[in-house]
């Protein structure tokens, strides 16, 4: 049995649509889920969420690293994406 945790699952979903638009073409990158600023267009300087398989932004992955440290961390239902619907990313 797989279990699906909401947000985490629609977030993750997202991200499969959101990485295919890192090409080097791409005229806008997608947003960042969690803060909700535009990723950087090299896939390999923005960092990999801890807590949900999805690429975030730079800044946003040493807050997460710094908040995992000290066993805080930002709850799924405060990340941009959800705060804002999910789909008006």
């Amino acid at each position: 049995m797989k279990i699906r945790i909401y947000p985490k699952s629609l977030l993750e979903t997202m991200w499969q649509q959101d990485k295919l638009l890192f090409t080097p073409e791409a005229e806008q990158p997608p947003l960042c889920l969690r803060c909700g600023q535009p990723l950087d267009c090299r896939l390999v300087i923005n960092a990999l969420s801890r807590y949900a398989d999805v690429h975030i932004c730079e800044a946003c992955g040493m807050d997460e690293a710094l908040r995992d440290a000290n066993r805080c961390p930002l709850p799924l239902t405060e990340w941009a994406a959800v705060k804002n619907g999910l789909s008006q990313q």
